[in-house]
Order: structure tokens, then C-alpha cells, then sequence
């Protein structure tokens, strides 16, 4: 179970501190239960600790396929690698995006690569050391200031949707 999981986090702690911290660490828990334990960690963890709960991700998936009918099969697609299906990637914004609100540039995105469309989702950004999501950035946060995802930053990265992992010749 997540004992073993737990466990090898703990010593790939340890061993990282003493012989280097590595960037990207993805851990699997069966239980959502579990997760808390691994948010103390990813306190300390100088990289980055994604967590995926198998459990999780499959009462999610049902709850939003009840509601949409075929909705299993898009993110199969998605999800898988063929030369039949799209994928979603990331790829890094170029310095001139930087100031652009997210949906400005996303339909930037979209008119430049009509021929091989590219759909952007959300941006990735670095801060402290720690990398946030923003999903599809509103321009408002719910408090009403301007949401600090929405304007793309040098250094950003897209999150797209593609048929074939994008270029830089693909953006404006």
C-alpha cells in the first residue's frame, strides 16, 4: 500500500540532501488519505512533488462522466500516445508573450497554428523554486483583484493540447 510509497519518499528525502536535491519527484498513493503527509514533505523539498491518487483521479472522473456522456473516451484519447489522438503537452512561452493576458495570447495560439492546431489549457509557473498550474486563468480572482495567473510571465510554460509535441514555430 502507501506504506511502501511513504517509506521511499522518507529515504529519497535523505538520500537528496546528501547527494543533491532532484527536480521532479511523481508519487502514487492509493489512498487520498495519505496525501497530507505527503504536503509536510514537499514543504522541505527544495524540487517538485507531484501526487497522483489512482482512487482519486477515478471518483473524479466518474462524477464529470456522469454529467457528460463519451467524456472516458476523450480523456482516453488524451491521455494516450498515438499517432491517432492528441496529447497534451507543455512548451515554453517566448519572451514577447510576457504581459499578454492568457486569453490574448491562447487565441494568438490558435489563429497562428491553424494548420496544426495547437489549444492552449493553462500556463505552468515557476516561483520559489516551486512550480504552480493555473487551468484555463480567469482574469478575476474570486476575491475580485486581478488573478495573478492571467498574464503570462517570462519564463511561463503553455499547456497545450496537440497532435504532436509543439515547436516554438508554433507560436506567435
Amino acid at each position: 500500500g502507501d506504506e511502501y510509497t511513504l517509506r521511499s519518499l522518507s529515504a529519497l528525502e535523505g538520500i537528496a540532501d546528501e547527494f543533491g536535491k532532484p527536480d521532479h519527484i511523481i508519487v502514487e498513493l492509493r489512498s487520498i488519505a495519505n496525501v497530507p503527509i505527503v504536503e509536510r514533505v514537499k514543504k522541505t523539498f527544495k524540487g517538485n512533488i507531484d501526487v497522483i491518487s489512482a482512487g482519486q483521479m477515478r471518483t473524479l472522473l466518474l462524477a464529470q462522466a456522469t454529467f457528460i456522456p463519451g467524456l472516458t473516451e476523450f480523456y482516453t484519447n488524451l491521455l494516450c500516445y498515438s499517432t491517432q489522438s492528441d496529447a497534451v503537452y507543455s512548451i515554453e512561452v517566448p519572451d514577447n508573450a510576457a504581459g499578454k493576458t492568457f486569453l490574448d495570447y491562447a487565441t494568438e495560439v490558435m489563429r497562428h497554428s491553424a494548420d496544426e492546431p495547437v489549444i492552449p489549457l493553462g500556463l505552468i509557473r515557476a516561483e520559489n523554486g516551486r512550480r504552480t498550474i493555473a487551468t484555463n486563468p480567469r482574469a478575476k480572482a474570486e476575491d475580485g483583484s486581478e488573478n495573478r495567473h492571467y498574464r503570462i510571465q517570462k519564463g511561463d510554460q503553455l499547456i497545450v493540447i496537440a497532435h504532436k509535441p509543439p515547436t516554438e514555430a508554433v507560436l506567435p
